[in-house]
């Protein structure tokens, strides 16, 4: 369900998820990530919080995602950077998908005062001030009905609909998926200290354990509608 990684940048396969989704046409959808600067035990784990917009099962699984990753291998250091990613073939090798506008990637920029997969700051801190992220994946009701990225008040660019196929995205979503999602290598057999979110549980409560909030998505006519009866999912409850 989430990013593997671009060629050369595989990661483990121990992928873990605490995220809440439902299954609903529609044209796309948003929400505020809180940003944190999480922990991450190895190089080749990642730790992120993201939305997927997808549609489709197995490896004619396709999504368009956005949200924020920490991910030395990928960026070259230990931020929180903006990201985008896509999958034609549910993540299948040997082209699982592309991260952001690297060689390959079918994203067409068209503002460039936004940079994919820029270092994000500030960053909240625990019992401190709290920083958010709006992002959002949506589909154009015009002409060509490509799925557009939007970062705050910015329109960045799109995915071309035609990058997708009539089984997959090129006409509709039909889940909307919001959450954190991390690697686990299990080095040794002992569970990686990587961090999701803050690295605290709901309990802990607010300036203490990440959030997203106005979680929304657009209806097959293009209005906004709140994300109500979201089933939730944790792959891991006793770490995350």
């Amino acid at each position: 369900m989430a990013p593997p990684g671009p060629s050369g940048l595989e990661p483990p396969s121990g992928h873990e998820y605490a995220h809440a989704y439902t299954f609903v046409d529609n044209q796309g959808e948003q929400a505020d990530f809180n940003c944190w600067k999480p922990a991450v035990e190895q190089t080749d784990e990642f730790s992120l919080s993201q939305l997927w917009v997808g549609r489709g099962s197995g490896t004619g699984h396709q999504t368009a995602e956005t949200g924020w990753q920490v991910y030395y291998n990928l960026y070259g250091d230990w931020q929180p950077h903006l990201f985008i990613y896509t999958t034609q073939n549910g993540y299948s090798l040997p082209n699982p998908g592309y991260y952001n506008c690297d060689l390959g990637s079918p994203f067409v920029q068209t503002d460039s005062s936004v940079i994919i997969g820029e270092p994000l700051s500030p960053v909240s801190t625990c019992g401190g001030s709290q920083y958010t992220v709006t992002l959002m994946f949506y589909r154009d009701p015009g002409t060509n009905h490509n799925w557009w990225l939007k970062y705050g008040n910015t329109w960045v660019g799109y995915y071309p609909n035609s990058w997708f196929n009539s089984a997959g995205l090129a006409d509709k979503g039909d889940e909307i998926d919001y959450g954190g999602e991390i690697i686990n290598e299990n080095n040794g057999g002992v569970h990686t200290t990587t961090q999701m979110g803050s690295g605290h549980f709901p309990s802990e409560g607010l300036q203490h354990s990440a959030f997203i909030k106005h979680i929304q998505y657009f209806d097959m006519n293009s209005i906004s509608q709140n994300a109500s009866s979201l089933s939730r999912s944790v792959s891991g409850a006793s770490y995350y």
